[in-house]
């Protein structure tokens, strides 16, 4: 079966993200841009037997969360993803490659270490697994929620492509 997928995506978004986020993952730290462009290649041909199935824009964004920045993550989000990074960095490749051919590409790299606008979090000082880790070290202080985060215009960090 003929797969449409989006090497320019790859290219400037899921590539980056993975260079990112893996690159002190044993057995990445010296990987080149094509080496990651092989791995993302061959999960375009196996994509299928991915034993996660959902695959809804919230939980690609949690996916990148738990990857980019597991802090902002509820403990019941934690959770749910440790499974999926502990599959591997293939295995997490192909759920990103298998939800850009069904549904469409999405921004892993370009959000930075933020949430996505279209997912906003309550920055609860309480609320995420960092803080569920700094207040058992009781460095946290509960506050009350004051409305909406701020959501403001981050800069991505640039992947060291060396």
């Amino acid at each position: 079966m003929a797969v449409r997928f989006s090497m320019d995506w790859a290219w400037k978004e899921l590539i980056p993200f993975l260079m990112t986020v893996f690159r002190n993952e044993p057995g990445y730290k010296g990987w080149q841009h094509g080496d990651w462009e092989r791995d993302v290649l061959f999960a375009t041909e196996d994509h299928e037997g991915i034993p996660f199935y959902e695959d809804f824009l919230s939980t690609i964004e949690q996916l990148r969360l738990r990857l980019f920045n597991p802090s902002i993550l509820s403990i019941a989000e934690y959770k749910k993803f440790s499974d999926v990074k502990e599959g591997g960095v293939q295995h997490c490749i192909r759920i990103f490659v298998r939800h850009a051919i069904y549904h469409g590409v999405y921004e892993l790299y370009s959000l930075g270490s933020e949430a996505s606008r279209d997912f906003p979090r309550a920055h609860a000082p309480d609320a995420g697994v960092g803080a569920s880790h700094q207040r058992c070290q009781g460095q946290v202080k509960k506050k009350p929620l004051q409305g909406q985060p701020d959501l403001q215009d981050i800069s991505a960090p640039q992947p060291n492509l060396d």
